[in-house]
């Protein structure tokens, strides 16, 4: 059996925790010889940082899929985004009159521009003004669940954009972040136009760009091959709209009960949330349920 497993909103708590619960949980379907993966949208860097302080080695389905890891870290795919959905990404961003925060995955780490926190409060600041029923704490919760994510570098514009288009760069993910929505939908309509893009989310302020060929579920597919585990025996864990594609591969999802209303109804069962162990609730009904077969 194979139980893939997301992050934020899912593994981690609202302080971007693993529980001891999940942990132990983890941990007894590993003794009942079950391949428990991380499936997330984090860099392979920033998924290994919750789990450093507690004795898990898991294979890791990172950037939504484009970058697949062994449990020892060793890369067993990758998939870039093709050069000019590198090029349409970077000209939305830097040729548009609208600034949003935008970070780009990477093999080496997450970037972003230098003034880019300047631009995620000016746009607080923005969005604050024109609706009194926000407060100034909601706004900076939400961007400290997107900053919690990702240990980033900041690049003046030009060395990032010679970054990006540099040839020996693989890029994995744009991720594109704003308190206005539709700032967002003018990415996924823009970006969307192509082909070979995959346009996903993982909470509601933010839209995800990769491959389209790089999506969780076609990773967890490679991932249980790898594993030598029937994908009638997989079982998907997660929250929001970028879990979806797992969800239609495992034989078996679960959504958690703070997730998406819309992703908990495409899954056979809701667990509790992350604040309330739903992962390792989840895994214990798993491992139940294959003990009474």
């Amino acid at each position: 059996m194979i139980i893939a497993i997301d992050m934020d909103g899912t593994l981690l708590n609202s302080e971007g925790k693993v529980s001891a619960e999940n942990v132990e949980a983890i941990k007894n379907a590993q003794r009942a010889g079950v391949k428990v993966v991380i499936a997330t949208g984090r860099s392979y860097e920033d998924a290994m940082r919750p789990l450093q302080p507690f004795d898990l080695k898991l294979p890791k389905i990172c950037a939504n899929g484009a970058d697949v890891r062994d449990e020892e870290g060793n890369v067993l795919h990758r998939q870039s985004l093709e050069e000019q959905d590198i090029q349409n990404a970077m000209n939305l961003r830097f040729h548009n009159d609208e600034e949003v925060y935008f970070e780009m995955y990477v093999q080496d780490g997450v970037y972003t521009y230098e003034n880019a926190g300047d631009v995620m409060k000016a746009e607080a600041d923005r969005v604050r003004s024109s609706n009194e029923k926000i407060s100034r704490f909601e706004l900076d919760l939400l961007a400290a669940k997107q900053s919690q994510q990702a240990g980033v570098t900041f690049l003046p514009k030009e060395q990032l954009m010679k970054k990006a288009l540099q040839e020996d760069t693989n890029i994995f993910k744009f991720l594109f972040f704003s308190f206005d929505l539709n700032k967002l939908q003018v990415v996924k309509d823009e970006l969307g136009k192509s082909d070979n893009v995959a346009i996903s989310s993982s909470a509601l302020h933010n839209v995800e760009v990769n491959h389209l060929k790089a999506t969780k579920g076609i990773a967890l597919r490679k991932m249980a091959e790898h594993l030598k585990v029937d994908m009638k025996h997989s079982v998907a864990i997660g929250d929001n709209r970028n879990d979806i594609s797992m969800f239609n591969e495992a034989a078996t999802s679960f959504g958690m009960g703070n997730g998406d209303p819309e992703v908990q109804s495409l899954c056979n069962y809701v667990t509790e949330t992350n604040d309330n162990n739903g992962v390792a609730k989840a895994i214990e009904k798993v491992l139940k349920s294959s003990l009474k077969a």
